[in-house]
């Protein structure tokens, strides 16, 4: 997100908006974020970012239209009165940005159902990680957010009560495999395969500019121009490292290796996305 947000000229949620999430567009108009918009240093934390101009998830503008718990939901179970708030507000921001506009909120890929019926033409990018890496981030922001690698944190997909029997390494690896199964079942069951430009993170990392080039060219495909802003980093260093204690890592190979992912029924280690 943040590069995309460098690299093209496109309207986002920033934490100066979201400091008005109650109307981001007024303050759009009043104090024009992008006008002092500065290059990202490309850090962040559990998807908090620092300057004002950087993009913000924003969750107190998303759950103006949306509910908290449980956070899946279906076109079926939105409030209409929200979700026509949730059109105005877009359109209020579209008006003000005069930009394509892109949103990062871990949380909407529970919500791809009501926000592909309110916004028909809406373009979804999917990012897949390593699988190991991706939960070791997971235990690893369990421990910095709530002080041990226990309690439950982030996403809670559907199945999240089956899974508190688990282990946190085993609860880890299956809330990556729970929400990106809701992803794929969701993109498929909703016919947009078209609509959808998935990333590798890896792949990425090692070719920033190449994967915005493909992103660009699926955008025009779909009628959306980007027009470009900064140039940004053509590679960076994707974190592989050990996070986690040894003992905790062992037991997250064996059981990514020792597993069945269920799009594939085979085992997996390779990617998984959130």
């Amino acid at each position: 997100m943040q590069v995309l947000t460098d690299a093209f000229d496109v309207g986002y949620l920033t934490n100066q908006h979201c400091r008005w999430f109650g109307a981001p567009a007024i303050a759009d108009r009043i104090l024009d974020p992008f006008k002092a918009k500065q290059l990202s240093n490309y850090e962040s934390r559990h998807g908090r970012t620092e300057k004002l101009s950087d993009p913000a998830e924003c969750g107190a503008w998303w759950y103006r239209f949306f509910r908290r718990d449980p956070p899946y939901v279906t076109r079926e179970e939105v409030n209409p009165r929200k979700m026509q708030a949730f059109l105005h507000s877009l359109h209020a921001l579209e008006t003000s940005m005069d930009r394509p506009l892109v949103f990062k909120n871990l949380y909407a890929s529970l919500r791809i159902d009501p926000i592909a019926q309110q916004i028909p033409n809406a373009l979804f990018v999917v990012v897949e990680r390593d699988l190991t890496d991706n939960a070791q981030s997971i235990l690893q922001g369990r421990k910095d957010a709530m002080g041990s690698y226990e309690p439950w944190w982030s996403v809670p997909p559907p199945n999240v009560s089956e899974l508190q029997s688990l282990t946190p390494v085993q609860q880890a690896v299956e809330q990556v495999r729970s929400v990106h199964s809701l992803i794929v079942e969701d993109i498929e069951r909703l016919g947009l395969k078209e609509q959808t430009f998935r990333v590798n993170y890896e792949a990425f990392c090692q070719d920033v500019h190449g994967t915005l080039e493909s992103i660009n060219q699926f955008a025009l495909k779909n009628n959306v121009t980007l027009w470009p802003r900064f140039e940004v980093p053509a590679q960076f260093e994707a974190s592989s490292s050990r996070k986690i204690p040894d003992a905790m890592y062992e037991e997250l190979l064996s059981y990514v290796q020792n597993t069945t992912d269920p799009l594939t029924n085979q085992a997996t280690g390779v990617t998984s996305g959130h």
